[in-house]
Parts: C-alpha cells; sequence; structure tokens
C-alpha cells in the first residue's frame, strides 16, 4: 500500500471513533501543509513555463536579427527582455501571495 493511501485512510478511521475532535485536529494540522504544497507546485509550474516560453521567445528573436539584421536588434532584444521580466514579475508576485 503506498504511504499516501495511510494518511487519508487513519484520518477515515479516527472520524468514524467517539473522539471526532481527535479527528479535526489532525486535519487541521494537515491544512498548512497542503497550502504550502500548492503554492511550491504553482510556483515550480510557474517557473517552468516562463522558462520554456522565455526560450521560445528567445530563439525567435534570434531567428528574427537573423533575417532582418542589425535594424532588428535593438528591438528584438527590447521584446525577449520585456518578457522575461514579464516572467519575472509572475513569480515575485505568487511570491508575496503568502
Amino acid at each position: 500500500m503506498p504511504r499516501s493511501d495511510l494518511i487519508p485512510r487513519a484520518s477515515r478511521a479516527l472520524e468514524g471513533r467517539a473522539d471526532k475532535s481527535l479527528g479535526r485536529e489532525l486535519v487541521a494540522a494537515q491544512r498548512p501543509a497542503k497550502i504550502a504544497a500548492a503554492r511550491i507546485q504553482a510556483a515550480a509550474f510557474t517557473a517552468h513555463t516562463g522558462l520554456v516560453c522565455t526560450e521560445v521567445v528567445t530563439a525567435a528573436e534570434v531567428q528574427a536579427v537573423a533575417r532582418q539584421g542589425a535594424v532588428l536588434d535593438a528591438r528584438a532584444k527590447a521584446i525577449g527582455d520585456t518578457f522575461a521580466g514579464l516572467v519575472t514579475t509572475e513569480l515575485a508576485r505568487l511570491a508575496l501571495e503568502v
């Protein structure tokens, strides 16, 4: 039996007993950990998505400069840097939502 099945099973067993307050205490004790885990997963997903998309934008920037030359260099760099800043801002926003 996987370990992850033990906590819900133990929690259900406690709820069925006469001392329901112990079951409520267990659920309350688990709540902060579940919230923290959800925040960590959200940040990891955002960071991963941001890195992958930044890589795509950077590749497009390099291709555009290769096609258009120095004329497009500053604009393409500004677009890429702005996008990277957006990703960073979103990660910082997640970190501040504590």
